[in-house]
């Protein structure tokens, strides 16, 4: 029997008020912006 496999979108929620929208969504490279910060439900502590 096979069984599907359920495919995990990860969501990266962007912080409140989002800063005045400054620049595109680069969420790739948002971390420069922001730092490393703990993500819920990430494999990494």
């Amino acid at each position: 029997k096979a069984v599907p496999k359920t495919v995990v979108t990860v969501r990266v929620e962007s912080p409140a008020g989002k800063q005045k929208g400054e620049g595109p969504p680069s969420d790739s490279w948002s971390w420069r912006k922001y730092g490393q910060k703990p993500i819920k439900g990430s494999p990494y502590p």
